[in-house]
């Protein structure tokens, strides 16, 4: 009997203490039901604001990678054509789609490449006509790309390309910044032997040769086995010729 008594008098404590924390709980609903209410609405709009915002992303980077494969697709094929008028009208109708979609997807992986791609055309065109416009339209689409991009890769192959017009431009200074920032701060993409050669190339072309030659050995000894290694070499082996005449 006495166990049966201590049974029944800990269910009784159990059962009391539930409906206090039943009733605090009610009390507490009551009491912030406003604040409850408000917090949750703004909750479910953040979900549904980052559902959306996700949503569209990934719709404008599908739109934008299609507009660009439809665009390359079109220009690689046209060389197959033979009426030069006609290819002169299909390239330029692909670089207007070109310059539509980094207008209307700015952000998007495509509209990096779109701006690489329009870039090195431009640098082209610069090549062949030696147009100073055509050579600033391409820095410009490199230093875009380079801004609007959050891919040190496509970062790295901005500044490489923004750093050769600066070089025809005999704007020293900028290019061997470009390189400079590809050799330590993007090193882990690989180009670092390319943008040293370019350091040095920059130097040398300001007659700065001391340094030249100390870049040139730092490829020598940090990428021995790179193809610009035994570039490096020669230009070592000029150097110390040149002082011992």
């Amino acid at each position: 009997m006495e166990k049966k008594y201590r049974k029944a008098k800990v269910t009784s404590k159990n059962a009391d203490r539930f409906e206090k924390i039943l009733l605090y709980t009610i009390e507490f609903l009551n009491k912030y039901k406003t604040q409850l209410i408000v917090t949750s609405s703004v909750i479910i709009l953040l979900v549904l604001s980052i559902l959306v915002y996700t949503y569209i992303k990934t719709s404008n980077e599908e739109k934008a990678a299609r507009d660009y494969d439809i665009a390359l697709l079109t220009i690689q094929n046209i060389t197959l054509m033979t009426n030069e008028q006609e290819k002169q009208q299909y390239f330029q109708n692909e670089v207007n789609r070109l310059q539509s979609l980094i207008q209307n997807y700015p952000k998007t992986s495509a509209a990096i490449r779109a701006r690489l791609f329009l870039a090195k055309l431009m640098y082209h065109n610069f090549v062949s006509s030696r147009s100073d416009e055509a050579l600033n339209i391409a820095i410009s689409y490199y230093s875009a790309a380079f801004e609007n991009s959050s891919k040190p890769f496509y970062k790295t192959i901005a500044l490489l390309g923004r750093a050769q017009c600066y070089e025809q431009k005999n704007e020293m200074a900028k290019a061997f910044e470009d390189y400079q920032l590809v050799a330590t701060r993007y090193k882990t993409e690989g180009f670092t032997p390319t943008a040293l050669i370019g350091m040095a190339r920059s130097k040398e072309l300001i007659n700065d040769v001391n340094t030249a030659i100390e870049i040139y050995k730092k490829v020598v000894t940090d990428y021995p086995d790179s193809l610009w290694a035994m570039f490096a070499r020669g230009k070592l082996y000029f150097y110390s010729s040149q002082e011992n005449k």
